[in-house]
């Protein structure tokens, strides 16, 4: 069984993503889980800070998604593993319909909030990493010539992946998967 703590934390995930950031109010918040306003503020001192906690653990999510060893990948594996790296972040957004909305209130409050301006930054350092591991981890077994600028191609790949990614939160319903494998074949037939 959820603690109370968590269902704040799963009520306000929905209502975020939602309704968002302006609409949603600590009252109401408090009404779905069946608390006093008071008792949730017994867990969190502010609406604000309720939603740096949840973006937060988001973040981490992602962080522990995007350590990724390719030290296993062969030259054989590495398009598919590149391709499979791709339809990882499609189908994190496809599995759960309320990340790509919190994900989006998320990246308007950090252009008034320092704290989440860098828990999104946090995010796009992740995927970036990401992709020039896996991109450098090609250039290392031969799979991308040697006089390749491997970092900008790794930074590509990041932009691609982040461009879907907001597509799809916009337009949920598109061939985003034939998209990035039809990006990453052109780039590494």
């Amino acid at each position: 069984m959820a603690t109370t703590y968590e269902t704040i934390l799963t009520a306000a995930y929905t209502m975020f993503a939602q309704e968002g950031f302006e609409k949603t109010s600590l009252a109401r918040i408090a009404e779905r889980v069946g608390i006093s306003k008071p008792a949730l503020f017994y867990h969190f001192r502010s609406k604000e800070q309720l939603f740096e906690v949840l973006f937060g653990i988001i973040v981490e999510r992602i962080r522990a998604d995007t350590r990724v060893d390719f030290s296993d990948v062969t030259a054989d594996r590495f398009r598919d593993t590149l391709i499979g790296l791709g339809l990882e972040d499609i189908r994190a957004l496809r599995d759960d319909p309320t990340l790509g909305p919190a994900l989006m209130q998320f990246s308007l409050l950090g252009l008034r909030n320092e704290t989440i301006a860098a828990l999104n930054r946090e995010v796009e350092m992740c995927t970036r990493r990401k992709f020039e591991g896996i991109v450098e981890h090609g250039l290392n077994i031969g799979c991308i010539p040697s006089d390749s600028p491997t970092a900008s191609l790794g930074i590509l790949c990041a932009i691609v992946s982040t461009g879907i990614s907001e597509e799809m939160i916009r337009h949920p319903d598109g061939e985003y998967e034939n998209l990035w494998e039809t990006f990453v074949t052109g780039m590494f037939p």
